[in-house]
């Protein structure tokens, strides 16, 4: 399920024009698995256990799940139409992390059509140029429900008795956010009267704590342990 309350703001005042919200967001999704089994069936090929004679087994249950709460905000100003600058920041909080639930990330864009400068040649083959560049942080919160918590498993027998025994995946409780910067610069035209559309863009994209699964020795009692390591960049 997921909740959001946002409140927009969206004015101009002569030449200047301003477009900003805040928001919240909370994320919460569940899910349960059911397993039974059962023989010797009155009516063959249904699935309703009440048409089987016998229990087969022992019939178990488990549910799973992750939450998400965000707290956010965006600011989009233009000047003339002109110039342009858009800003945003963001606070997430994640329950995959024991130690390190939340961080912070952001953005910031900056834009410029020089197209509509009065020094621009009118007679030009170019009729429209756009300059634009951005830097931002973006988080990921990676796809293991249980990053930083350390899972057991219940062991049962028939008189009614149980023990407990740890997964074969360590718990780091340290494991945080993955974190991607990136810096973009481009531009975006019109050539020709509207004839050919020409955008170029260049980009660098840092990532950093990437998500690892390291094999452990048998000593350790444990097979495995996730960590943050290393740094991934892409350019093009």
């Amino acid at each position: 399920q997921n909740f959001l309350q946002m409140l927009r703001f969206n004015k101009s005042y002569g030449n200047h024009n301003v477009d900003a919200f805040v928001a919240h967001e909370s994320t919460e999704q569940k899910f349960t698995a059911i397993s039974a089994a059962a023989e010797n069936a009155i009516l063959p090929n249904t699935f309703s256990l009440d048409q089987y004679t016998t229990p087969f087994g022992r019939a178990s249950s488990y549910m799973q799940g992750w939450t998400l709460d965000s707290y956010f905000a965006q600011l989009n100003y233009n000047y003339n139409g002109k110039y342009y600058i858009s800003a945003s920041g963001r606070r997430d909080g994640s329950s995959r992390f024991k130690n390190n639930k939340w961080d912070t990330f952001g953005s910031i864009g900056l834009g410029w059509i020089a197209s509509k400068e009065d020094f621009f040649p009118t007679e030009s083959f170019v009729n429209y140029l756009k300059l634009k560049a951005s830097y931002g942080l973006i988080g990921d919160q990676g796809t293991n429900l249980r990053y930083g918590w350390q899972i057991y498993n219940i062991n049962q027998t028939p008189d009614g008795s149980y023990s407990f025994t740890q997964s074969s995946n360590l718990a780091n409780p340290d494991l945080t956010w993955e974190v991607v910067t990136s810096t973009q610069f481009g531009i975006e035209s019109s050539l020709f009267n509207d004839r050919l559309m020409l955008d170029l863009d260049y980009y660098v994209k840092d990532t950093k704590n990437l998500f690892f699964t390291q094999t452990l020795p048998g000593s350790s009692g444990s097979a495995s342990i996730d960590y943050n390591d290393g740094v991934l960049r892409n350019n093009g």
